[in-house]
């Protein structure tokens, strides 16, 4: 490889960690509180809103699970009152709602 392209991959490396990182931060948060999520879905549009996994044991009997493999994140959204879910790569920005 040359080094440009193992500069690329590096940068991509370290992105991927960055989003994963978020994602579990996420997770937490919402496991016990509201979070507003800013995301692309799938077909590219920009979606923001605010999202909670609180109620998902009750409504799923059983509990929360993320696992290495997993490609998105459900969560409760408040506005739509459903569950959703997005594309992991897709995260742009969250925030903790108090």
């Amino acid at each position: 490889r040359s080094s440009a392209a193992s500069d690329v991959y590096k940068r991509q490396e370290k992105y991927a960690e960055r989003i994963v990182q978020k994602c579990i931060e996420l997770i937490e948060r919402m496991q016990y509180g509201n979070a507003m999520i800013a995301f692309y879905k799938q077909d590219g549009t920009f979606c923001m809103e605010q999202g909670t996994l609180v109620g998902y044991e009750k409504f799923f009997h059983r509990e929360y699970q993320n696992t290495p493999r997993q490609e998105s994140i459900v969560y409760w959204s408040t506005e739509q009152h459903a569950w959703r879910r997005f594309m992991i790569g897709n995260l742009l920005e969250w925030k903790a709602i108090v």
